[in-house]
């Protein structure tokens, strides 16, 4: 052995303390100095540093800011205050003449002797004003703001500017050079003054407009104040009772009536000179687009419609094509069209009923046709009843006309039983006895009416006829609308969308559900506004929302709590389109798309659970301090009693996560073998074979052993063993195999079918054949079919497919063989005769 490989054994030995004691001070010492010694380094090894020194401006760098500021000067562009301030203030003026005509008006007459339409006629031309206002002043607040901000960019470039100047003069630039430095100077002072004057005028136009609107929104809430007031007031309003004579004195009202029935008249006919053209541009557009849609997908509608029962009804709107138009095009030329006086609405109002009402004979309402057609002659008259409001005789003789005519066609329609043939979902007993209550309401309004309590007899007769009579205007609306969403899902394009063709019947159901809950809240709101109770209900509604609940030292308002139950709803609801979008888009695709999109969804939605219900929690007022203090001790009760539950969540998110998995994979866990229907946070569900559904938590699928036969792909290798007569040719039989399966359709060709010998039987050659598939689903049907199809070829190639033979021996009782029956062999002597066993063929 060398001396070297002594000493390396010699190093490896174990070191005396002392020695090693002093290699750990030296290795110590090193790490010490290291840290200096590469500062040292860095500083050039004498102490000076060798970083570079900072670069100073340069001269040439002049030019480059002086461009900047030229292309910033072209950004800003020609600063034309004067005619942009000029349009403004006419605007401006326009609007402060028309705002001082609305008081001089209000002035002359007073708002004490203003009638209810009169004020809110007011209030819409209020309300038509501010919203010019807003425009100006949005114009203006964005000018300003746009000026501060080029003010501030200037003053960035201005410092660079400066910076440079100085650098030039203190490098004794040349007087070129100097002179340049003045010019852009100035031209800096140019910008900046164009800028600022521009700003303070658009600021004290700014000024002028926000103090209008400050005296507008003023004005208006007096108008708001005073329509209250006034509401409250005919709410309780008396008058003597119709049979006195001293009423009758007046019947028409005098001056004061013949002065506001000629005041809606001007109002109305001045709103269809301003705006008549737009409201008939709406009406035209919508009634024909109306016609249009449910003349071209009629047919395919109304097939379709024969699947449900339910909204089945939507498929008279076909047949009605003209009268579901004109109740589209009167309803959305009313919305969109600019807000009209109150005669304008009333008139609208007149008219919706005669198409809703041919509406509602067609889809529901035909047993009750008598009533149904008294129900929209009242609601005509109520439409109507703003231009014989001033003459107080003829409005209260109309609502004994009214109720009357309603009491009489409802029991004449009781009598009949046509209320049960309309309504078959609703118990008869419980049926009559509301037609009953309306019928007593009728009469009482009617009472209340002729006995002179006229304010109590209006605000009953708005909330029980125009109760009525707009369920039966928003429920023909309803089917208007179902029936235009259905035309529109059989109209290109969204008929041509892969989503709507496949999803097209749970489209529909949501839809309805959602225009059914939109026509019941705008039913609710309109009836109120028409009864005048609207006010109240907000007012109740405000205050209730108000309120504060201590629980202990948690002080939570009732408003956070419903806005935190609406976010929460909102949170489910997010989370079923999330789940509707992400799964059906794949629903025509291969099970490993399925599976990813299942696995995107899971997750997408948990995550927007959380998030939602965190956010709620904040908005009901909650602190997260608790909240986490809450979830630290839940934890510890996780840790002790929920092991299991944790453990298949965790395993869950795994499973979500990277997926060995997916939804639609084939898979066998211990001895249950099935399709994976669903995986959960917690469990996942498996579809055997037979039809059984089996709940397996996530946790086994996790920690054992699973056999997943769809993972990457669908394919399946198929085995079928043929055995032949000794005597066949082996080369002939793997071609026949190879043939038979290259036949098959299912078969894939790469890899291509293969037959092997596999070895000789008790009675036969055996050989088998290897066929993959490209989806196993059908391998029961395919692999049936290629043992049928070989069984056929091979008697065609008169191939005998042998099978094991048994003698049968058959021994009497006595010990004689039966007649026919060969002889029976002597045993030998000592031993016993052997008797076999009876077998048949197999």
């Amino acid at each position: 052995m060398t001396s070297s490989a002594y000493q390396r054994i010699a190093d490896t030995r174990p070191q005396p303390r002392a020695v090693r004691q002093r290699r750990s001070v030296l290795l110590l010492g090193l790490l010490i100095c290291l840290p200096a010694a590469a500062q040292q380094a860095a500083e050039g090894g004498d102490g000076t540093s060798t970083e570079e020194p900072q670069s100073a401006p340069v001269i040439a760098d002049l030019y480059k800011a002086q461009e900047e500021l030229q292309e910033f000067a072209l950004t800003v562009g020609e600063i034309d205050t004067e005619a942009f301030l000029a349009d403004r203030a006419a605007e401006t003026a326009a609007l402060r003449e028309e705002l001082d005509a609305l008081g001089a008006t209000v002035s002359e007459g007073g708002l004490d002797s203003m009638s209810v339409e009169a004020l809110v006629d007011l209030q819409t031309e209020v309300r038509a004003e501010m919203r010019k206002l807003g425009v100006l002043l949005d114009e203006l607040s964005a000018r300003a703001t746009r000026r501060d901000n080029q003010l501030d960019k200037l003053a960035a470039q201005r410092e660079q500017w400066a910076s440079l100047a100085a650098a030039a003069r203190q490098r004794d630039a040349p007087p070129a050079v100097l002179e340049t430095i003045a010019r852009t100077d100035s031209r800096f002072d140019e910008v900046e003054a164009e800028l600022k004057a521009d700003r303070d005028a658009t600021l004290d136009a700014l000024t002028e407009l926000s103090t209008l609107k400050l005296d507008t929104n003023a004005f208006a809430s007096e108008l708001r104040k005073q329509q209250q007031s006034r509401e409250l007031a005919s709410q309780t309003a008396g008058d003597e009772p119709l049979w006195n004579s001293g009423i009758w004195k007046t019947p028409f009202g005098g001056p004061t009536a013949r002065t506001e029935l000629k005041r809606e008249v001007v109002t109305l006919r001045q709103y269809f000179a301003e705006n008549g053209r737009t409201v008939l541009l709406w009406f035209i557009g919508l009634f024909l687009l109306t016609v249009w849609l449910l003349k071209v997908s009629g047919a395919q509608v109304t097939e379709y419609l024969k699947q449900d029962s339910v909204s089945i009804k939507a498929s008279a709107i076909f047949r009605r094509p003209l009268s579901a138009a004109l109740l589209a095009g009167l309803l959305g030329a009313y919305w969109l069209a600019p807000d009209g006086p109150v005669a304008f609405t009333h008139l609208i109002w007149a008219l919706v009923p005669i198409p809703a009402a041919a509406l509602a004979i067609t889809v529901f309402a035909r047993p009750i046709r008598l009533s149904t057609y008294t129900l929209a002659f009242v609601l005509v008259l109520l439409g109507v009843e703003v231009l014989l409001s001033p003459v107080p005789v003829a409005d209260r003789l109309i609502v004994v006309v009214q109720s009357l005519a309603l009491t009489a066609a409802f029991l004449y329609d009781l009598s009949r039983g046509n209320w049960s043939k309309a309504f078959p979902t609703i118990p008869p007993a419980r049926l009559r006895w509301l037609v009953r209550i309306a019928c007593l309401l009728f009469i009482a309004i009617m009472v209340t009416d002729i006995a002179g309590f006229v304010g109590v007899a209006a605000t009953m007769k708005n909330l029980v006829f125009g109760g009525l009579g707009l369920g039966l205007i928003f429920l023909s609306a309803s089917y208007v609308l179902i029936g235009l969403a259905l035309a529109l899902v059989w109209v290109r394009p969204f008929s041509g969308m892969s989503i709507v063709k496949r999803e097209r019947w749970t489209i529909m159901t949501t839809v309805r559900k959602l225009i059914h809950i939109a026509a019941a809240v705008g039913w609710l709101i309109t009836t109120l506004s028409l009864s005048g109770l609207m006010t109240v209900v907000v007012d109740f509604v405000s205050s209730l929302l108000g309120k504060e609940i201590s629980i202990g030292a948690v002080t939570l308002s009732v408003s956070a709590l419903i806005y935190g139950a609406l976010i929460i709803y909102a949170t489910v609801l997010v989370s079923r389109l999330v789940r509707f979008f992400m799964e059906s888009r794949t629903a025509g695709d291969n099970g490993m798309a399925i599976g990813a999109a299942f696995a995107i969804s899971k997750l997408l939605r948990y995550s927007i659970a959380v998030a939602g219900f965190l956010f709620a929690i904040v908005v009901m007022g909650f602190d997260l301090t608790s909240v986490t203090v809450l979830a630290g001790a839940l934890g510890v009760g996780i840790g002790f009693g929920m092991q299991n539950i944790v453990n298949n969540f965790i395993s869950g998110l795994i499973l979500l996560l990277e997926q060995p998995i997916k939804v639609n994979d084939v898979t066998k866990v211990g001895d249950l073998m099935g399709t994976v229907r669903e995986v959960g946070i917690r469990s996942t569900l498996i579809e055997t074979f037979d039809g059984a559904e089996v709940i397996v938590p996530n946790a086994d699928l996790i920690s054992k052993t699973v056999l997943n036969w769809t993972k990457s792909n669908r394919r399946r290798r198929v085995e079928i063993d043929v055995g032949v007569a000794y005597g066949t040719d082996p080369q002939t039989m793997i071609e026949l195999l190879q043939s038979v399966a290259a036949d098959c359709e299912e078969a894939s060709n790469d890899p291509a079918p293969m037959a092997i010998f596999t070895g000789f039987g008790d009675s036969s050659l055996n050989f088998r054949l290897y066929v993959w598939l490209q989806d196993l689903s059908n391998i029961l049907v395919v692999s049936s079919r290629l043992r049928k199809d070989i069984l056929a070829r091979l008697e065609e190639a008169d191939i005998e497919v042998p099978f094991p033979q048994r003698d049968i021996r058959v021994v009497m009782h006595d010990g004689q063989s039966p007649p026919g029956s060969a002889p029976e062999p002597v045993p030998e002597p000592g031993r016993e005769p052997a008797s076999e066993p009876t077998s048949t063929p197999a």
